[in-house]
């Protein structure tokens, strides 16, 4: 073995060394979860608190669900968490390829928005505009919605009340679409 070489993985070996002892005492980390974890044991305290402290018994299954909603739709408009059943039915809608509104939809503030009204639509059918918010679907806030509800149900009316602008409009087109 050549002196070159014993010197480069003598120095190679000491680079090593200096750094682990310099990142033991520092205490760097490579990966640091602990962020994510701490929020799971915060929701784990609120959940132990709600089991033990509610005057009524809360339906865990219900509580988690709304959890999980609230932590998408968080994420960002068009992230909606669904069930199951709900996406199951989203994928029989979308793989028959029936059923559009015929409108592009996201969330705003909570609620269903129309983005973009598709030209000869049912949406546009029905006197929907851009910029919409649907406060409500046929009874129901869309605020409890997720986006594959909204946008691809069987439905046979368009019943809502939408708020363009400044005023507020009941839409009620019983006709089919």
């Amino acid at each position: 073995m050549s002196t070159k070489l014993k010197v480069t993985i003598l120095a190679s070996s000491l680079a090593i060394l200096a750094f682990t002892i310099v990142g033991g005492f520092v205490n760097v980390r490579a990966s640091s979860n602990d962020g994510a974890y701490r929020q799971l044991s915060v929701y784990s305290e609120v959940l132990s608190r709600v089991r033990s402290e509610y005057v009524e018994e809360p339906n865990i299954p219900m509580v988690t669900e709304g959890a999980l909603h609230g932590l998408l739709e968080s994420l960002d408009a068009n992230s909606s968490y669904l069930t199951a059943a709900e996406y199951k039915h989203y994928r029989a809608i979308k793989t028959d390829g029936k059923a559009e509104i015929g409108a592009a939809v996201s969330k705003r503030f909570g609620y269903a928005a129309v983005i973009a009204v598709i030209p000869g639509g049912p949406a546009e059918k029905a006197g929907i505009e851009n910029s919409d918010i649907f406060e409500s679907i046929e009874g129901r806030s869309t605020r409890d919605m997720s986006l594959a509800e909204i946008g691809g149900g069987r439905k046979t009316s368009t019943r809502g009340t939408a708020e363009s602008g400044n005023h507020a409009r009941r839409r009620d087109d019983s006709g089919g679409g």
